[in-house]
C-alpha cells in the first residue's frame, strides 16, 4: 500500500507550502529516488494530502524507513510550524472516515478521537489504551512504545503519577516484555528505576532522540500511532490511529537496524 501523509500547516500559505516540498524533493530524498507528491483530493476539503513516490527509487527498499525518519527530522529541525502525519490508512479509507466525522459515526472509525478532558481519570486512560492495543486479543509476547516524554516528570508529585499511570497500563495489558524508546535527555531516572523494579526482567528503556510520534506496537504485528504522550491525555484534542502492517514493518525494521530491538521477539 502507498505510504500517504497529511501535512498539518498552521501559519504557512499554499505557495510557500510547495516550495518547503520542493526543498525537501531536491535537498533531502533526490539522492535516493523518493520523492513526495501532492494528491489531488476527491473530497471538497482543503487538507493537504501527499504521498511517497518510489517510481524512480535508487535506494534499497529496505533504507525506506530510515530516510523516512531521517524526512520527519529534516522537516521538524528546519520548519517548526508544519508537520507530517502519516494516514494510517488507505486514501479510500481516508474519504470515508472524512464523511463519518460529518456525520458523527467516528465510532466506526480506524482512528479515535481524543477529547480535551482534564478530569479524565486514570482508569478511563488505561481503558483506552487497552482497546486499542488488544483489538485481536492474542496474549501480548512483546509491547513496543516509542514516546520521548513517557518519564518526562520534572517534579515529584508527576513522578508518582506516571508511576502509577504506567504501572497501571501495564497491569491491565500483562506484556510478557515492554521496550520503552525514549529521549533519555528528557527522561526522569526516578520513574525509569521504579518501572523496572516494579517490573523486574520485563521492562528494557532503549534512549533514542530520533523519535517524535508515540508508537505502540503489539508482537511487531499490529498496533497504532499517539498524537500525545501517555501522559498527555486528556490535556489536549488529539488521536489515535492504527497501523497497517507496511508501517509497522517499517518501523520495526528501522528499529532493528539502529539496534534498538533484536532481530526476533524477545519472548516466544
Amino acid at each position: 500500500m502507498n505510504q500517504h501523509y497529511k501535512l498539518v500547516k498552521r501559519e504557512y500559505n499554499e505557495y510557500e507550502i510547495e516550495v518547503i516540498i520542493n526543498d525537501i524533493n531536491n535537498n533531502f530524498l533526490y539522492e535516493s529516488g523518493l520523492s513526495i507528491s501532492r494528491v489531488k483530493l476527491q473530497s471538497k476539503d482543503d487538507d493537504l494530502i501527499y504521498k511517497l513516490d518510489k517510481s524512480e527509487i535508487k535506494c534499497d527498499k529496505s533504507e525506506i524507513g530510515s530516510i523516512v525518519m531521517n524526512m520527519h527530522q529534516y522537516i521538524e529541525k528546519k520548519y517548526h510550524t508544519i508537520e507530517l502525519h502519516q494516514l494510517g490508512f488507505s486514501l479510500e479509507e481516508y474519504y470515508s472516515v472524512q464523511e463519518k466525522v460529518k456525520i458523527d459515526e467516528s465510532e466506526l472509525l480506524l482512528e479515535d478521537i481524543l477529547l480535551r478532558n482534564k478530569n479524565m481519570k486514570a482508569i478511563d486512560k488505561v481503558e483506552k489504551i487497552f482497546k486499542h492495543i488488544n483489538k485481536t486479543e492474542y496474549p501480548i509476547r512483546e509491547l513496543i512504545i516509542t514516546d520521548p516524554y513517557i518519564f518526562a516528570a520534572k517534579n515529584s508529585y508527576q513522578c508518582n503519577e506516571q508511576i502509577v499511570m504506567i504501572s497501571k497500563i501495564l497491569i491491565r495489558l500483562e506484556p510478557k516484555i515492554t521496550i520503552f524508546i525514549t529521549d533519555e535527555k528528557k527522561s526522569n531516572k526516578k520513574v525509569e528505576d521504579r518501572i523496572k523494579f516494579l517490573n523486574k526482567g520485563k521492562a528494557v528503556i532503549r534512549y533514542s532522540d530520533e523519535w517524535h510520534d508515540r508508537f505502540w506496537i503489539k508482537n511487531r504485528s499490529e498496533g497504532f500511532v499517539m498524537g500525545t504522550s501517555l501522559n498527555g491525555i486528556g490535556s489536549k484534542i488529539s488521536s489515535i490511529n492504527e497501523l497497517d502492517n507496511a508501517d509497522i514493518n517499517m518501523l520495526v525494521d528501522y528499529m532493528e537496524e539502529e539496534k534498538l530491538i533484536l532481530p526476533k521477539l524477545y519472548v516466544k
